[in-house]
C-alpha cells in the first residue's frame, strides 16, 4: 500500500510539473520531417546529455515532432541523470540547478505533441516491463489530460463571461 501511495505521489508531482508546460509556438519555426528524424536518432545516444537534448529539442517542435513518437516512446525508459541546465536554453542559477533524464525529457516532448502520442503512451503503461518507462508514460498522459481539462475550462469560461 505504501508503494502505491508513493508511486501515486510521484506520478501526481510529475504530472503537475508536465501540466505546467504550455505551448509557446512563437519562438521558432517548426522543423521539417528530416530534421525531426535526425534528432530522434540521437535519442539512442550513449551520451545522456545528447539524448536528453534531442528529446528537449523535439519537445520544442510540438506537433511537428509527431514522426519521432516511436523513438520518444523508446526513450521513456532512459533514467540516466542529466543536469537540465546543459540542455535547456534558459540557464538556471547554481542554486536552482535541477536534474532530469532523457526519459523525463521524452515524456515532456510527448506531452507537447499531445493527442497523437496518447495511444502509444497507453501501450507503454499497459505493456512495458520497465517501471521508469511506465512512470514517465503515466506522467505524460496525466499532463495531456490536464492540458485538455484546462483548455476546456478556458472555453467554458469564455462562453460564460
Amino acid at each position: 500500500m505504501r508503494k502505491c501511495s508513493r508511486l501515486l505521489c510521484i506520478v501526481m508531482a510529475a504530472a503537475s510539473c508536465f501540466a505546467a508546460v504550455q505551448p509557446d509556438r512563437g519562438k521558432q519555426p517548426a522543423a521539417g520531417r528530416a530534421q525531426v528524424l535526425q534528432r530522434a536518432a540521437k535519442l539512442a545516444s550513449s551520451n545522456p546529455v545528447e539524448a536528453a537534448g534531442a528529446a528537449y529539442w523535439l519537445g520544442e517542435q510540438y506537433e511537428a515532432a509527431e514522426p519521432a513518437i516511436p523513438q520518444l516512446i523508446a526513450a521513456l525508459a532512459d533514467d540516466r541523470p542529466v543536469d537540465s541546465s546543459r540542455i535547456r536554453r534558459e540557464r538556471h542559477s547554481i542554486a536552482r540547478r535541477q536534474m532530469t533524464s532523457p526519459g523525463e525529457e521524452a515524456a515532456v516532448a510527448l506531452t507537447k505533441i499531445g493527442d497523437p502520442a496518447v495511444e502509444a503512451l497507453i501501450a507503454v503503461v499497459r505493456n512495458s516491463g520497465n517501471a521508469v518507462a511506465r512512470r514517465n508514460a503515466v506522467a505524460a498522459l496525466g499532463a495531456i489530460q490536464a492540458r485538455r481539462t484546462s483548455s476546456s475550462e478556458r472555453k467554458i469560461t469564455r462562453r460564460v463571461a
